[in-house]
C-alpha cells in the first residue's frame, strides 16, 4: 500500500480550509499505509444515505463537516427518528485512539463503523444487506474493485473503507499546534500563562494530555444523571 496524502477538508464543497464557524483548519495529512483508494471510497460511503435502513441518513448527517464533524445538538437523531441519550462526538484526529463511542466499546475504528451502521438506535442498518444495496450501484462495483481487488465488496470492506477515510480527518495549525511545532511565540501571553497552569499548578494535564490533550480514556466525573455510561457494559463492584 502506498502512504496516502490527503486534504480533510475536499470532504465537503466549498469549506474554505476550515470546518464550522471559525473552525480548526484540516492538515494535509500523511497516513502511513493506507490507500487512497479505500481512503476516497471510505468518503463516498460517509456521505451516501444508503449506508441507513431508512435511506435517508449517513454518517455526516450527525458528523456534519460544517459542525466539526458533530451536529450541534444536545441529544443526537436515529435514523427512526427516535432521540439518542448522548450527543455525536466530533472525529478529528481519532487514528491513536484506543476506545470509541462515549462509553469506549468499540476497540477500533472499524468496530465503530460496524457497531454505529447496525445499532437499531442510530443507523438501524445491517451490512450483509447492505453489500446487495452496494453491488447494485456500478460505481461502488468499480471503486470496491480499486480498493479492494482480491475481495470487492464485502461487510470487512465496508467497515475498513469508513476506517481509512476517519483516519485522514486531523486538525492542526492552532496556535498551540505551532508552539509544540518550534514556534516559541505562537502562544498569546495570556494564554502561555494559562499552558503554564495547565501542565502545572491546576493539573489539568493529568488527564488532558499528550498532543490530542486527552488520556483516551472513559472517566466517571460524578456528573449527575441516568446515563449509567461504561458501567453498562462493565461489572463494577
Amino acid at each position: 500500500m502506498r502512504a496516502l496524502a490527503i486534504v480533510a477538508c475536499a470532504a465537503t464543497a466549498g469549506c474554505g480550509g476550515k470546518v464550522g464557524q471559525g473552525g480548526p483548519p484540516l492538515a494535509v495529512v500523511e497516513i502511513i499505509g493506507a490507500d487512497p483508494a479505500e481512503t476516497s471510497l471510505g468518503k463516498a460511503l460517509f456521505f451516501d444515505t444508503r449506508v441507513s435502513s431508512s435511506g435517508t441518513t449517513a454518517c455526516a448527517t450527525c458528523h456534519q463537516p460544517e459542525r466539526g464533524f458533530s451536529d450541534g445538538k444536545r441529544f443526537s437523531q436515529a435514523a427512526s427518528g427516535a432521540t439518542l441519550p448522548r450527543h455525536t462526538p466530533h472525529l478529528y484526529n481519532l487514528a491513536s485512539m484506543d476506545v470509541y463511542f462515549w462509553d469506549g466499546r468499540a476497540t477500533s475504528l472499524e468496530e465503530q463503523a460496524r457497531l454505529a451502521i447496525e445499532n437499531p438506535d442510530e443507523m438501524g442498518g445491517s451490512l450483509e444487506a447492505l453489500v446487495s444495496k452496494l453491488s447494485a450501484v456500478p460505481d461502488y462495483e468499480r471503486q470496491f474493485q480499486a480498493a479492494f481487488p482480491r475481495d470487492g465488496i464485502t461487510t470487512e470492506a465496508i467497515v475498513r473503507a469508513i476506517a481509512s477515510f476517519v483516519r485522514s480527518l486531523v486538525s492542526a495549525g492552532s496556535p498551540y499546534d505551532r508552539y509544540l511545532e518550534g514556534e516559541a511565540d505562537a502562544l498569546t501571553e495570556s494564554a502561555d500563562r494559562g499552558r503554564g497552569l495547565f501542565f502545572g499548578r491546576a493539573n489539568c494535564s493529568a488527564c488532558h494530555r499528550g498532543p490530542n490533550l486527552t488520556d483516551g480514556g472513559v472517566h466517571n466525573t460524578g456528573v449527575p444523571g441516568d446515563d449509567r455510561g461504561r458501567a453498562a457494559l462493565d461489572r463494577v463492584g
